[in-house]
């Protein structure tokens, strides 16, 4: 197998590592050296260069005043020569085995790729090895192997079975547990025609169990109950779900909540109602909620305007945090229109107190 290409028990993988370092290294170095002796030993060389300046410096050397000129360039050539020569030992010492250098790389990306399939160490690879001989060693005797698989599949089914069937029992139970408050919380809503149940079928057997679950509502005497998002309007569906999460601030999940005009076609006590619901909700989640209802807007803690404008081009959409004069005034815009009084004013300032 590709696990056996390689001895994984003599393979000391940093050692590898530092010997290849140090070979790529000679290599680097080899062209360096190379560039180096061509500089200084070619023909057009310093060393070829300095020997040909130095041998018309010493027609001169017999004039006084270029003898110690010459001295010192003709020491400067032979200190060249020592350095070139120190420089060419110190390389030759270094050997290049280019063989176990392919050799090194061919091991390492071997053992890369098992490292990338089997895990980022030796020994889990040499774990995942053992796995699969013991797989294959249970296969020598694959009749009894897949018999005992299929005894195990058989039990673990009853088990699971029974599990999802006191699931079942248990869901009905809280099920009705559940029906009878949302009822409560659609009645403190003023939702008192809608009728909400919850309706079990039975699926193949799931992750969650073996239930298909549907939440019902009849939002009119004598109307069929049909599931909650064909039947109800939008504003229905708002404050039914509003009754929902009411009920669901211990095990919910969810970090914001989306309430659009939950206060459609109400107005009075019924918005007031909603907004505290709201607000009481607000407590553990992030509610947004867009409303049209003073009685609603005064629960908030922030408050945001949201302007539309059209032309023949296309339709923008605004939206601008208000301050706290600004949140006042367009709460009185609410209760009396575009034109502002006084009294309004007042009113929604009381609004605002007495939610807070």
């Amino acid at each position: 197998s590709e696990i056996n290409s390689l001895n994984l028990t003599e393979i000391d993988e940093e050692k590898l590592e530092a010997e290849k370092k140090r070979l790529l290294d000679f290599e680097k170095t080899n062209e360096k050296i190379n560039n180096y002796r061509q500089y200084m030993e070619g023909n057009q060389g310093i060393l070829s260069l300095l020997s040909s300046a130095l041998n018309e410096l010493e027609a001169l050397n017999q004039q006084a005043n270029y003898q110690q000129i010459y001295e010192q360039m003709y020491d400067l050539y032979y200190n060249l020569i020592d350095l070139n020569d120190a420089i060419l030992d110190e390389y030759n010492r270094n050997d290049f085995d280019e063989f176990r250098l392919n050799e090194i790389q061919e091991t390492l990306f071997k053992l890369n790729r098992l490292k990338r399939k089997y895990g980022q160490s030796i020994n889990a690879i040499l774990n995942a090895k053992k796995e699969i001989e013991d797989k294959i060693l249970s296969f020598t005797n694959r009749e009894t192997y897949i018999n005992d698989l299929k005894s195990k599949l058989d039990s673990i089914l009853i088990q699971v079975n029974q599990s999802a069937k006191e699931i079942t029992t248990l869901r009905k139970q809280k099920a009705l547990e559940f029906t009878n408050k949302v009822m409560e919380q659609l009645k403190s809503l003023y939702l008192e025609k809608v009728v909400f149940e919850i309706d079990f079928q039975k699926s193949s057997l799931q992750k969650n169990g073996q239930d298909i679950i549907t939440f019902l509502v009849s939002t009119n005497s004598g109307q069929t109950l049909q599931p909650l998002n064909k039947i109800a309007s939008g504003g229905e569906m708002s404050r039914i779900m509003l009754a929902i999460k009411t009920l669901s601030l211990s095990s919910g999940s969810l970090e914001t909540i989306i309430f659009d005009e939950a206060d459609s076609g109400v107005s009075g006590k019924v918005a007031e109602s909603i907004g505290a619901k709201m607000k009481y909700i607000a407590k553990k989640y992030q509610v947004l909620c867009i409303s049209h209802l003073a009685q609603v807007a005064s629960f908030a803690n922030h408050h945001y305007l949201i302007e539309k404008t059209s032309n023949d081009d296309n339709t923008s959409v605004k939206v601008s945090e208000l301050s706290e004069e600004k949140s006042i005034l367009e709460i009185a815009k609410l209760i009396s229109g575009k034109d502002i009084s006084k009294e309004s004013i007042d009113h929604a300032k009381k609004l605002k107190l007495s939610n807070e």
